[in-house]
């Protein structure tokens, strides 16, 4: 652990996206980064090569160390420069902070039951908030112990946070009641314990931020491998589903991947001060678009694919008491798998004149039908907004071939211009997690 910063960056309210999808389907890495020299905090992105596509967040992000993923591919990220939890897609678009703990956060977690915890670096508390942002109070109460760091859930939902400068993972059940001192130094030879993963076998992963060791303890906290010395002082540690591990070194630059045991297999991707690597959701833009009614202005299929200036566009006359909405637009898309747990579809919109209008988005299932139960209607202005729907029940929404679909209809909803008025699309995208 090296975190050493008191006075965080003075930023721009707004991010900027510093990214092009480069790809309309795929499954990306994050990495939490902290370029010391130049004094820019963000997230790096990768493809599943290592290969670095570019960089977001780095107008709200101040000193961003921990990243996770929600069951539905919304990226969370906890800043140690200004105490925030941050929300973006995978494909870097900002959709808002979803806490603010007001102290420096050292790790952040997704309890089973779905709530998110967020841990302070110095002391030892862990809060807890429900998947609305709502605050729970405390999970795990201050400790006294310092420099915590990455925090994980075992199989059986009980849970452990290392503190770094104690050599020690303290263990608690699954509502936050202390257990005990789940390994030490006397017990496993673990010393300055940084970062914390489970494998497949239910063995923990540990590396040691002051000895450069990488170990594996068994469900007991003793020691079940020591697979020797890595090359550089390593941070958070993720375990990859084919058993290897992703460990990146901050005063190098660099993310190696190790085997699981302990063989070094190289360089993975490089960024500034990297501190935490994960692998995102399943994602997709459009690939096509279907006009039902209304006429297009400006704009095509790929202005879906990010939030920028091109924006698809479709206008109507005023239409009073309209039984069916004046525009309705259905969109394609293709995920690269047909078998997912949830779905996700995101959609930012606006309106290009002022007026009352209301959007309606529907999930269309694979066999084509508007779903009668997954959509949802909001207010629509100048303003523009990100709205979503949300399943646990993908398979209704996944074609056999990934193809994804879904309807967006606009209508007026009290009094409105004479003139020509539009409605501008500037983004959708599917997100699918197994």
């Amino acid at each position: 652990m090296h975190l050493t910063v008191s006075n965080p960056l003075i930023r721009l309210a707004w991010p900027v996206l510093a990214l092009t999808l480069a790809a309309p389907a795929r499954a990306d890495y994050y990495t939490t980064y902290n370029d010391t020299t130049n004094l820019i905090g963000g997230i790096s992105r990768c493809d599943d090569a290592g290969t670095v596509i570019g960089t977001f967040g780095e107008n709200v992000l101040y000193y961003p160390i921990s990243v996770a993923f929600d069951k539905f591919g919304v990226l969370y990220v906890g800043d140690y420069g200004n105490g925030k939890v941050q929300r973006f897609l995978p494909d870097g678009t900002w959709v808002g902070e979803f806490a603010d703990v007001g102290d420096q956060i050292s790790s952040i977690a997704f309890h089973p039951d779905g709530s998110l915890l967020v841990s302070r670096y110095v002391g030892g508390a862990v809060w807890r908030f429900a998947a609305d942002g709502t605050p729970l109070g405390e999970f795990v109460a201050d400790t006294g112990f310092q420099r915590n760091g990455q925090m994980a859930f075992d199989a059986a939902g009980n849970f452990y946070i290392p503190s770094w400068t104690e050599s020690t993972i303290n263990q608690y059940d699954t509502d936050g009641n202390y257990l005990g001192v789940f390994s030490d130094t006397d017990k496993s030879g673990i010393y300055g314990p940084t970062g914390i993963a489970f494998d497949a076998f239910g063995q923990m992963v540990v590396t040691e931020y002051t000895t450069y060791g990488l170990k594996l303890l068994d469900g007991g906290g003793f020691l079940a491998a020591d697979l020797g010395a890595t090359f550089g002082e390593p941070e958070y540690v993720t375990v990859e589903a084919d058993g290897t591990y992703l460990i990146p070194y901050f005063y190098l630059n660099t993310v190696h991947r190790f085997a699981a045991d302990g063989t070094d297999l190289g360089e993975f991707t490089t960024a500034p001060g990297p501190y935490q690597t994960v692998k995102g959701a399943y994602y997709t833009v459009p690939d096509g678009y279907t006009r039902l009614r209304g006429k297009v202005d400006s704009g095509g299929v790929e202005s879906l694919w990010s939030v920028d200036a091109d924006v698809l566009r479709v206008c109507r006359f005023v239409v009073a008491n309209s039984v069916e909405p004046p525009v309705q637009v259905k969109v394609h898309g293709t995920l690269p798998v047909s078998e997912a747990s949830t779905l996700s579809v995101w959609m930012t919109s606006r309106m290009a004149s002022n007026g009352f209008f209301k959007q309606e988005l529907i999930m269309i299932d694979e066999n084509g039908v508007e779903s009668p139960t997954m959509r949802r209607t909001d207010t629509v202005n100048t303003g523009g907004a990100i709205v979503s729907l949300q399943t646990d029940d993908a398979a209704s929404f996944i074609g056999d071939d990934g193809s994804v679909s879904v309807r967006y209809n606009v209508r007026p909803s009290g009094p409105v211009s004479v003139q020509l008025w539009c409605h501008e699309a500037d983004q959708i995208l599917w997100t699918a997690a197994p």
